[in-house]
């Protein structure tokens, strides 16, 4: 085995087969597939393997046209959407678009092999920009950086630490000459160098085993996402419930700590619908297991707590408490479901339990028998399930690599295994409630994860700290786990390690407001970090950005409903509709995202009451007061503590409903339809969703689905007609007519006069708890705007003005 680096060297033979083409190498062999039309893969190995993937779930289709040109010097893959090109002198790769752009290169040292580890090297491109990697710190942009693909529990993470608790291995590279994507689907520990500490290439690097790099081609940022999805998956559709407002803390305990705070959130009337069981709850830690004392009668307690709207949530680690006569010990050892070393001793380590053993989740039938003991908890009808420590975390952190996985049959060392052990605990876990319910959707949390973890979980980013940075950070993690098909994710509102203070826990309830997963959560032996915790005026906050993600969950429905068709994700980079702007990138602006395609997000600090925004192409109105922000500059904004920097897209369409106090509660019938107009896009296309909000009944036509398109050049709004065997839950219709003021509008040809709202919140004005503040006229409200209210049709709508 050389020392040194050992160049795979040129082609000496290649098979055509269909839609692939087999190399031999002078070192090695490379398999090239064409997957769609716009996804090539190029498999790189020195010993052959089998070839099996967790993460693809498309392994390829012959449906459309291409070409492989065998060639002297080279070979071509061709398609409508791109080429991939090899020189056969060097086995140099080559992408290009359609249009014949060259997108990436090899630099000349090509794919090289030291000992084991293979690495490809990229030639650097002027001005590229890096995204993606999912749940990875550090600038929006990585140029410049590398990154470390090994699951870690990292407590505590400062935002520059590397590894993480995920690996998603990829990246979307973007410049001049046009935009591509790259993911290397490898679960060993890996690497990306973005040109840190060279000047002439990045760099991909795998420790053992094949290079494996799908290339993906495309026009836009959404292109490259929606086929990365395809590829591995779209996000699975959550249960409505799973989309509220979620209270956690390590731990409440015992059983009237729950009592008294679903009480409190009742009481006070702030919209919650998930209370979280941490590892207190637990008999001496021990999984599916509940203390005896703290929570005597548990069934009755999740029964009690769904009669007041609340669905319940518990922690399940991996680690199995080593204790004769613990049916979970017993089973698993007797079967022999735990990890184990080569001499067939199982693996153990010490955790919350103490010395546990854990679960070859790799391995079929541990997964099986997993899914049974998940029964424990759907018996009590619970339906969340949040897995936590499964990188796996232990202390000491150091997971002997020589352990033995099953990996589906094919026997390897945790080297292998280790990345993709949670994303299988997370699968096992919702095949579980899957198992032993009736037609119910599972909510799963999971901590660390692999790419596709999307078909199983939604992911938060773990252990953040109670900082101002790691708010801002959250953001940015967010966009990028976006770019990854994790369209479900989040961060602890508040920050976990640490002590909160009231502007910080209200700047970061409404940042989280506006993120897929919104959930508050602290630490023990820290003060309470719950709403009402910091005196009334950030209670009255908290409540108001509680409420609107309430009032507009019609919206955000239907976003997770585009991201369980496309996987467009909700948290969306600037870049998406930008990604040649500079500023998108710039370090005052990158953590400024879109939720949806009509909401512009801009994080702010806690310490300050100014922010500075950018304004991208377009026109933007601020949501409270539809005050107009022209695009394409950058302004300096006071926002007092009860704003928050948000801002509705000119030409967009925004649904609302009324208020509730859970998901589970019925509205007032009224779908309020928000048109702001004054748009550079001739359309926008706003699809809304409903279905029973908690089975796959709409996998067999139970929904009900429009597509709402408004055209600010004609000044038209076209509701589709209704598809789908379902009636909406809304039986009115309100339009309501942002910027333009008509004072009559014609409906299906017909004409109609709009009536005038004097006054329209999206948030209450906070209680004056100053007798020396006026807030009567609080910059929280937009005045005199038209609209129309409407019998809501199945038919064709058409309302034009």
């Amino acid at each position: 085995m050389s020392r040194l680096s050992r160049p795979f060297g040129s082609v000496k033979k290649v098979v055509v087969n269909e839609n692939s083409a087999i190399l031999n190498l002078e070192y090695g062999h490379a398999e090239i597939t064409i997957v769609e039309n716009n996804i090539f893969r190029v498999r790189a190995f020195v010993e052959e393997e089998r070839d099996f993937s967790y993460a693809v779930v498309n392994t390829g289709n012959k449906d459309f046209d291409y070409q492989i040109n065998d060639e002297e010097g080279k070979l071509s893959i061709i398609t409508e959407n791109g080429k991939l090109e090899i020189d056969k002198d060097a086995f140099q790769q080559s992408l290009y678009n359609n249009n014949g752009q060259l997108l990436n290169q090899d630099d000349s040292l090509g794919v090289r092999a030291i000992g084991n580890e293979l690495t490809i090297y990229k030639k650097q491109v002027e001005g590229e920009k890096f995204l993606g990697l999912g749940e990875k710190t550090g600038p929006l942009n990585k140029k410049g950086r590398a990154y470390v693909n090994w699951n870690t529990d990292q407590f505590a993470y400062s935002p520059d630490s590397d590894p993480m608790y995920c690996t998603t291995p990829f990246y979307v590279g973007i410049h001049n000459k046009g935009i591509y994507g790259v993911f290397l689907d490898s679960t060993y520990k890996s690497s990306f160098n973005f040109g840190a500490s060279n000047d002439r290439f990045t760099s991909i690097t795998v420790e053992d085993g094949a290079l494996d790099i799908y290339y993906i081609v495309g026009d836009s940022l959404s292109d490259i996402t929606k086929a990365y999805c395809r590829l591995t998956g779209t996000q699975t559709m959550p249960p409505k419930w799973a989309l509220g407002y979620q209270q956690c803390r390590y731990s409440y305990y015992p059983e009237h700590e729950i009592r008294n705070l679903a009480r409190t959130f009742r009481e006070k009337k702030i919209p919650a619908d998930v209370l979280y069981f941490d590892i207190h709850y637990m008999e001496d830690y021990k999984v599916f297991t509940f203390h005896k004392e703290r929570f005597p009668e548990p069934k009755k307690l999740i029964d009690d707590l769904g009669k007041d709207g609340f669905k319940t949530v518990v922690i399940v680690d991996p680690g199995i408490k080593i204790e004769k006569g613990y049916d979970a010990y017993e089973e698993g050892k007797s079967k022999g479901y735990f990890m184990k070393y080569p001499d067939g001793e199982d693996f153990a380590a010490q955790v919350w339990p103490g010395w546990s053993n854990f679960p070859d989740f790799t391995n079929p039938d541990a997964r099986d028998w997993w899914k049974e003991k998940i029964g424990y908890f759907t018996s009590m009808g619970i339906t969340g399930i949040w897995n936590d420590m499964n990188e796996i975390a232990s202390w000491g952190q150091s997971t002997p690599d020589l352990i033995e996985n099953d990996y589906d049959g094919d026997k390897t060392s945790h080297k292998k295994a280790r990345n993709v052990y949670g994303m299988q605990m997370a699968r096992s876990t919702a095949e579980g409630i899957l198992k032993n319910t009736d037609n119910i959707r599972p909510f799963v949390l999971t901590r660390s994860a692999y790419a596709g973890i999307q078909r199983y979980a939604a992911v938060w980013t773990g252990d953040n700290v109670s900082t101002d940075d790691h708010m801002l950070l959250g953001a940015r993690m967010l966009a990028g786990m976006g770019i990854c098909g994790m369209a479900f994710s989040g961060n602890d509102a508040g920050g976990f390690v640490g002590e909160t203070t009231g502007r910080l826990f209200a700047r970061w309830i409404a940042q989280s407001a506006f993120t897929p997963f919104f959930r508050g959560h602290t630490m023990i032996n820290s003060t309470d970090a719950e709403p009402w915790s910091f005196g009334e005026q950030i209670e009255d906050i908290s409540r108001n950005f509680i409420e609107l993600r309430y009032k507009l969950m019609p919206y955000i429905y239907s976003l997770f409903k585009e991201a369980n068709q496309s996987g467009m994700p909700l948290v969306r980079s600037l870049a998406y509709y930008w990604p040649n702007d500079d500023w998108v990138y710039d370090g005052a602006f990158e953590n400024e995202y879109l939720f949806g395609q009509s909401l512009l997000i801009a994080p702010m600090r806690s310490d300050s009451n100014y922010v500075k925004v950018f304004f991208p192409e377009g026109k933007w109105y601020d949501l409270y007061n539809d005050k107009v922000h022209n695009g394409n500059a950058v302004e300096i904004l006071e926002y007092e503590l009860e704003k928050y920097p948000v801002f509705a897209r000119g030409g967009s369409i925004i649904t609302e409903q009324s208020l509730v106090n859970n998901t589970q509660e019925k509205h007032d019938g009224v779908l309020r339809i928000h048109v702001y107009t004054g748009s550079q896009d001739s359309k926008h296309i706003q699809t809304h969703f409903e279905d029973d909000d908690i089975s796959y009944n709409y996998q067999s036509g139970d929904f009900y689905q429009r597509d709402m398109i408004f055209d600010d050049n004609t000044k038209s709004l076209l509701l589709t007609k209704v598809t789908g065997e379902r009636q909406s839950s809304f039986s009115k219709l309100q339009v309501i007519i942002h910027g333009d003021k008509p004072e009559k509008v014609m409906v299906n040809g017909s004409e109609m006069q709009t009536g005038v709202i004097e006054q329209y919140r999206f948030i209450g004005m906070v209680s004056n708890f100053d007798p020396f503040y006026n807030n009567e006229d609080d910059g929280l409200h937009a005045d005199n705007l038209s609209y129309i209210e409407l019998d809501n049709d199945n038919a064709q709508i058409e309302i034009k003005w």
